[in-house]
């Protein structure tokens, strides 16, 4: 009898420490996704400035996949993909044009900032890639990616691709003079003049034209990828005065003008111009691009005083600093981030 008494406490003792555990855990992760909400909306990881000849329309301060970015032996970024922060990432390594051209402007940056040879080294190791690996005006991506339900492989156009390798261009024509940067940055408006069907990236409305990140069977139209495609335009036409450019540029700006109230949920940013709905999470953006998004759309509007533009860089703005949806997003977000390095350990041990 002793003994039965003995082990029911022991029992007993043992659900109190269990539930002890469970409450330290949860307060524990509780406090941290206070603190990282707290700290990921305080972040300033992109900057508006005014347009300048010699800038980029963003400075680079926390950058969200920068952690998969490495450095080959010739200066040049490659992608390790089993770190990036998605529960859908896959693994392996590439030579992608996108990040290519995002960190040769991050280096960029750097140059004009500090005037170190390495940073502009490093920079114009990710220019002479672009020259080299451009194929008839394209830069192709080669790695796998399923967007919307549809899967691309193989070599796939991307006009954010596009926009980052010619501002990157443009601008190492300008630290060096080479004409090589020139000439493949014009070769680059070849994709902006044909539409997916004929393998480029431009999809044509009554209103104007969008270019695609993802070209899709049928394309969203996402809207980081289509403005950094609209800033490369903006460089040809600001640089060498190419009309082509400046054509393609104020058709991109007319379809935006016709559609931001679609992009605009009126408490946060959409990506795309996808169905919003249950499955694809009403299309809504993460806190990184809904800042990414104010700052993108006050660029467009210090280059072109649209009032419509101007309007939703403002409202955007608003939402980022003061929604509601804040309290909501900005826990969420950071405890995705957890799940991602709970994959990401698991993958490392197994």
């Amino acid at each position: 009898m002793v003994n039965m008494i003995r082990k029911s406490n022991s029992r007993k003792s043992k659900k109190i420490k269990i539930k002890h555990i469970v409450y330290v855990v949860i307060s524990i992760f509780a406090t941290y996704i206070c603190l990282r909400s707290v700290y990921l909306y305080n972040q300033d990881n992109v900057y508006s400035i005014a347009f300048h000849p010699k800038q980029y329309y963003l400075d680079f301060g926390y950058f969200k996949e920068e952690r998969a970015f490495e450095l080959d032996d010739n200066f040049v970024t490659y992608v390790d993909f089993s770190k990036v922060k998605s529960l859908s990432a896959e693994s392996g390594k590439s030579y992608s044009p996108i990040s290519i051209g995002i960190m040769g402007l991050k280096y960029y940056k750097e140059f004009l900032k500090h005037k170190t040879g390495s940073s502009k080294q490093i920079f114009l190791a990710h220019a002479d890639w672009l020259v080299e690996n451009i194929d008839d005006g394209f830069w192709y991506l080669e790695h796998r990616k399923k967007i919307y339900g549809e899967l691309l492989d193989e070599k796939w156009p991307s006009a954010l691709a596009q926009g980052v390798g010619i501002s990157v261009l443009t601008r190492a024509h300008l630290v060096t003079g080479d004409d090589r940067y020139k000439t493949t940055a014009l070769k680059a408006l070849k994709p902006f003049q044909m539409s997916i069907k004929e393998g480029g990236i431009a999809t044509k409305f009554p209103h104007g034209v969008a270019f695609e990140e993802y070209p899709t069977s049928k394309p969203k139209q996402v809207l980081n990828g289509m403005i950094t495609s609209l800033w490369g335009l903006y460089d040809l036409h600001y640089y060498y005065n190419s009309e082509v450019a400046k054509k393609l540029f104020d058709s991109g700006i007319e379809f935006l003008e016709n559609n931001l109230e679609s992009y605009n949920a009126s408490f946060w940013t959409r990506y795309s111009l996808a169905e919003p709905k249950l499955s694809n999470r009403y299309v809504l953006v993460s806190p990184w691009y809904q800042k990414l998004h104010a700052v993108q759309l006050k660029s467009l509007c210090d280059i072109t005083n649209s009032k419509e533009i101007c309007f939703h860089a403002e409202d955007i703005k608003r939402q980022e600093q003061s929604s509601y949806f804040n309290f909501i997003i900005y826990p969420a977000y950071s405890t995705y981030e957890v799940l991602t390095y709970i994959r990401t350990l698991a993958l490392s041990i197994f």
